[in-house]
């Protein structure tokens, strides 16, 4: 090769290669390198992305190169606009942009590469609004002492995702706690005054007050039983009164004790011996009555002798009424007394037995008893008195 074509061949490959770089370095595509360990050619800047703060995320850019967590720095042509990302992770949040011309908290920064820069990113643990909202015809207080809450007064407060927060709720005079309703980014809370929930976004939590109206229950009659009720609250025996919330239906039911009867209802709209429902519009009494059971007692005279049976407390005089009704529990005497030539000879029944003349016995149900009497002889030493029907009269 002449020293002349050697030196155009020359010529022609610097030419091809000074015009591949032009071209790279025009291109808005796509970087030219990227890496950390990348140096800017001549025409070209490099951008590296930092991240920090209290979370975590991640940084991608557009053109492409920044894919940061893995890839922060990268190199562009001179006068490239690159546009940052900012995505958080879960529970995170983008605080900020600082460097490179950004700032602000919007997710997207673009960057004119008119030089080296560096842009950070700073990405904390995401606070959310949770806003107490008192609901109910009553009134109260919700508090949340680490939170700053007191409401009415300060209801809203800024908390970090996944933080518990601990809310008490108090109620005023004449007013009744409810309960509780969390919205969706927050965990439950049961109907306590106390509520203790995990925040994982904005959240809208209502406790609910009530004004309350007094629901007494009154028992009469000369038997026992209880009265309970739904909802919970009285237990009468032992609870015969509850603050129930206005508006609130309350069903009361009774239960008699062995040996009474539940002879109805009176007062707050309540009748008849079923269930009552009363409908807590106002302070409200309402009676129950129960009666002791009553049981029948039947005495029989049987034999060939004659007498009678008398009773304590009176009721029986057999020869005459041979039934009368108790009262459970009644603790009853039977007398049996012999008609002339006759002799009573026991008791049958009922409990009653032997040929005592008397008998005690308590009534629990209803009951039959036998008294037996036979004839007597009514000869005495070879004198006997002249009995109808008799063949010997002396």
């Amino acid at each position: 090769m002449s020293l002349s074509h050697w030196r155009s061949a020359r010529i022609t490959v610097i030419v091809g290669l000074g015009l591949s770089l032009f071209a790279a370095a025009c291109s808005t595509e796509n970087p030219i390198f990227t890496g950390v360990d990348a140096q800017s050619p001549p025409g070209t800047a490099t951008l590296t992305i930092s991240k920090t703060g209290t979370a975590t995320g991640a940084v991608s850019s557009a053109p492409g190169g920044i894919a940061c967590g893995t890839s922060c720095s990268a190199i562009y042509p001179i006068g490239t606009m690159v546009m940052l990302t900012a995505t958080p992770d879960a529970g995170a949040e983008l605080a900020g942009w600082s460097g490179g011309g950004c700032s602000g908290t919007t997710p997207a920064c673009t960057v004119t590469m008119d030089a080296a820069k560096s842009v950070t990113a700073i990405f904390n643990i995401a606070q959310y609004p949770v806003t107490i909202n008192l609901g109910g015809s009553g009134t109260g207080m919700v508090v949340a002492p680490l939170a700053g809450i007191a409401c009415p007064g300060s209801c809203t407060a800024m908390v970090q995702h996944g933080s518990q927060l601990s809310l008490t709720a108090s109620t005023a005079t004449g007013s009744l706690f409810m309960g509780w309703t969390v919205g969706a980014d927050g965990t439950a809370c049961a109907g306590a005054s106390a509520c203790t929930t995990t925040i994982t976004g904005p959240t809208m939590i209502t406790a609910t007050f009530a004004l309350y109206q007094s629901l007494e229950v009154v028992k009469s009659g000369n038997g026992n039983g209880t009265v309970t009720s739904s909802p919970a609250g009285i237990n009468c025996g032992a609870d015969c009164t509850e603050d129930y919330a206005q508006d609130a239906i309350v069903t009361l039911t009774p239960t008699p004790n062995v040996g009474s009867t539940f002879d109805g209802w009176s007062g707050g709209g309540c009748s008849g011996r079923g269930t009552c429902t009363v409908s807590m519009m106002a302070a409200t009494s309402v009676t129950a009555s129960f009666a002791l059971k009553q049981y029948t007692l039947s005495i029989a005279l049987v034999g060939s002798g004659y007498g009678s049976v008398t009773s304590s407390p009176v009721g029986i005089h057999c020869e005459g009424s041979c039934v009368a009704s108790f009262t459970h529990g009644t603790t009853i005497t039977l007398i049996a007394s012999e008609n002339p030539y006759s002799n009573f000879t026991g008791w049958s029944g009922g409990g009653c037995s032997g040929t005592e003349p008397s008998c005690i016995f308590t009534i629990t149900a209803d009951t039959a008893i036998s008294a037996s009497f036979t004839t007597a002889n009514p000869c005495v030493n070879g004198l006997c008195p002249c009995l109808i029907g008799s063949t010997q009269c002396q």
